[in-house]
């Protein structure tokens, strides 16, 4: 028996004619499909005490990037992460944010993300090289060099720390693009 929308009905599955795509798979058939299925991507969840602060300057960043905060804000910190595993200057830079006033402020939030776990242990393997003891240390380095690469203005670091514009402006512009894809 077939519909208006080209889908036929077998006992199995709904099919679409035209194409042969499975639309509706029924219940009793899910255990089967299930089973099939790759093994799902191992997370690490990720849980750091920030202050309140941090996590304004962080929603402030998803406001001038653009998109939902409850979506873009583990992307922006799971998107830095990556940064600090693949670029040793990225991992630096996050250690030098995580050294400012800001940052010691005492934690009154709680912020969790969850990340893969391959792509985890080579960021932690890559933080801890740059000196980082904690995840809540990294966690606050990686909010606080968001919100510096898009402009959001937190206390002033050390003047004697080197800024790189075009590796802030780079980043930034990644971000924006991130939050509308999402």
């Amino acid at each position: 028996m077939r519909g208006k929308d080209g889908c036929g009905s077998t006992r199995q599955a709904t099919v679409r004619s035209g194409c042969g795509a499975v639309v509706n798979v029924p219940h009793q058939s899910m255990p089967k499909v299930n089973a099939l299925r790759p093994e799902p991507l191992a997370v690490e969840t990720i849980q750091a005490r920030i202050p309140r602060a941090l996590e304004d300057a962080l929603d402030l960043v998803t406001a001038a990037i653009g998109g939902q905060a409850r979506d873009v804000c583990p992307a922006i910190v799971r998107y830095y992460l990556t940064r600090v595993a693949e670029d040793p200057a990225v991992a630096a830079a996050v250690r030098l944010a995580a050294a400012t006033p800001i940052a010691m402020v005492p934690a009154d939030r709680r912020f969790a993300v969850k990340f893969p776990l391959h792509y985890w242990r080579a960021a932690w393997a890559a933080a801890q090289a740059a000196g980082f003891t904690s995840k809540s240390e990294l966690l606050r380095g990686v909010m606080i060099l968001a919100a510096e690469d898009c402009h959001i203005h937190l206390p002033q670091r050390d003047t004697a720390v080197p800024k790189s514009d075009r590796a802030a402006r780079e980043r930034c512009n990644f971000l924006k693009a991130l939050a509308k894809s999402i």
